[in-house]
């Protein structure tokens, strides 16, 4: 059996099992993801992530940039004892098989999301929404670190997106106070 093939067939048990594991990814400073696998596509997968002993939203990444996947049974039944377990999971569906189909899901859910690019030395991201979801490209609109939006949509090819977060406490927190922010270009002289 090759290493692609074991792969497969340990997300197929992780999936059916629900069962904690770290995910060792061949790429950059976020290497590594730890979670539960809810979904496994031929191209994504949908890890509902932890940190330390707490659920941290959702984290999409690509099933080829997988190199090793690890399980630990005592911090699976750490996190059983703790009820982690039971929170475990989506309030929502959102189908995995391409960038197309996962960014048309978070599109119609109206929900914020980061897009990773760690691809690139820089290791960038951008976090907003999809405007329009194409075959290729995602017409996506961001905002800065300082929470405003920009005026311009980001236009994204999916073959550069490493990987996708949603339903982050970073995003969440964001989310809360971006309302509240104008970017003061768009101001007209003389308002209030």
């Amino acid at each position: 059996m090759n290493r692609e093939h074991k792969i497969r067939h340990e997300l197929t048990r992780l999936v059916a099992w629900r069962e904690w594991a770290a995910f060792d990814r061949r790429m950059g400073d976020l290497c590594l993801v730890e979670g539960y696998l809810l979904q496994a596509s031929s191209e994504w997968l949908l890890i509902h992530r932890t940190d330390d002993f707490h659920l941290y939203g959702y984290y999409l990444i690509r099933a080829r940039d997988i190199t090793r996947i690890r399980t630990n049974g005592a911090f699976q039944r750490i996190l059983q004892r703790e009820g982690i377990l039971q929170q475990v999971g989506m309030s929502f569906p959102l189908d995995v098989e391409s960038e197309q189909t996962i960014l048309q899901g978070v599109k119609k859910n109206g929900m914020l999301v980061i897009l990773d690019f760690d691809y690139y030395p820089d290791n960038y991201l951008y976090i907003g929404k999809p405007l329009r979801v194409n075959k290729r490209t995602v017409a996506f609109r961001w905002f800065d670190a300082s929470g405003i939006w920009q005026d311009d949509p980001a236009q994204i090819d999916y073959s550069d997106i490493s990987s996708i977060e949603l339903c982050t406490e970073y995003i969440n927190v964001f989310e809360k106070y971006l309302h509240c922010k104008v970017k003061r270009a768009s101001r007209k002289k003389g308002s209030h």
